[in-house]
Formats: structure tokens, sequence, C-alpha cells
């Protein structure tokens, strides 16, 4: 289910993203994720100083630093408007390697699986 959800998320350039920088518009990027986090500035945790600071840009090493607990993670799920749409900004970003690394990993454990078995008779 969760996977169809993302597929239909609109995708959301980092122009659009930069132009909500402040505190009356607050959207961060988190893993190849767009987050309008404006309603949530005065709820969290640590205060509005750190989400005002990664505002209209990516936040996902400033997200993955603090260390989130697992509560945080499924909370931001609440506050997700699209996914972020490197192409557009004609480059790759890091949240393109990140949404195809589970993909290569589970795919190189296959094969060593397979290599092991085979070679171990």
């Amino acid at each position: 289910f969760e996977i169809f959800v993302m597929s239909n998320l609109r995708l959301i350039s980092a122009e659009e993203v930069a132009k909500h920088n402040n505190k009356d518009s607050l959207w961060v990027i988190i893993d190849g994720n767009v987050y309008d986090v404006t309603k949530f500035k005065d709820e969290h945790p640590g205060g509005d100083e750190v989400l005002l600071e990664n505002a209209g840009k990516d936040a996902t090493e400033a997200f993955a630093e603090v260390g989130h607990s697992d509560d945080a993670v499924e909370m931001r799920k609440s506050y997700l408007i699209g996914r972020f749409d490197s192409k557009k900004d004609g480059k790759c970003q890091q949240c393109c390697f990140q949404r195809y690394m589970p993909a290569l990993a589970f795919g190189l454990v296959i094969v060593a699986g397979f290599m092991g078995f085979r070679y171990s008779k």
C-alpha cells in the first residue's frame, strides 16, 4: 500500500521547495520526499530554529544526525506532500542513489548466495 501511495505523489522541484523557506511556509526534503512542516514547527521538540535552518532545502543529513525516534519517522508521513524531482533540476541528487540502493544490495546478496551455493559443492 505504501509503495502505491508514494507513486501517486506529485513531483516537486528544488526550485519549488526553495520558495518555502520561512515560518509561514516551511518545506523540507528528507530522503527524497518533500514535507510541509509549517504546522509542526511550533510542536517540534527541538524547537523551530532547526526546522527554519533547513527550510526550503534537503534536510536528510540533519534529520539523520539527530537520531530521531521511530515515532518521529512515522509522524513525518502525515506531513508528506510529494517526491523530490531531481531530474527537473538537471542533476541526480543523493535521493536517486538512496532510492535504488536497497534493490542493488538485494541483488548482490542473491548473486553472492547463488555463487556460494554453486561453488560450495
